[in-house]
């Protein structure tokens, strides 16, 4: 038996198939969000006016750790506590980009490409 069915049988285990399925997912999260931060361009969401301060991929970045953060404590937690707050900790990351995509193609579509990104309905719908 290898190292990684003797990780994964003492997860499924310990923690069960919800949190298994909340540290793995957590853990992503968190690794995306320091990525935003070494690799990402700070404009991903294109020029939102006096917005782009705060509205980048950077600060963004901070969203994506929190949220896995929370679904890393939830899920390693007994089995049997509610897990309702990781589950909800990691949507809200995805929810956010998607609203922040949705608010670029906006921007790019009422001010005929000049802000904003016109084309950001693409990755707002996946």
């Amino acid at each position: 038996m290898g190292f990684s069915q003797l990780v994964s049988r003492y997860m499924y285990q310990r923690l069960g198939r919800r949190g298994t399925l909340l540290v793995i997912y957590g853990a992503g999260y968190g690794l995306y969000g320091y990525g935003q931060f070494i690799a990402a361009p700070a404009t991903r969401f294109g020029d939102l006016g006096a917005w782009t301060p705060i509205l980048n991929s950077h600060q963004f970045g901070w969203v994506w750790i929190l949220g896995g953060l929370t679904g890393v404590i939830v899920g390693l937690r007994p089995r049997r506590e509610n897990d309702a707050a990781g589950f909800v900790a990691v949507l809200i990351p995805v929810l956010v980009w998607v609203g922040l995509y949705a608010t670029s193609c906006a921007v790019g579509l009422i001010t005929g490409g000049q802000a904003g990104n016109s084309t950001a309905w693409v990755t707002s719908s996946v």
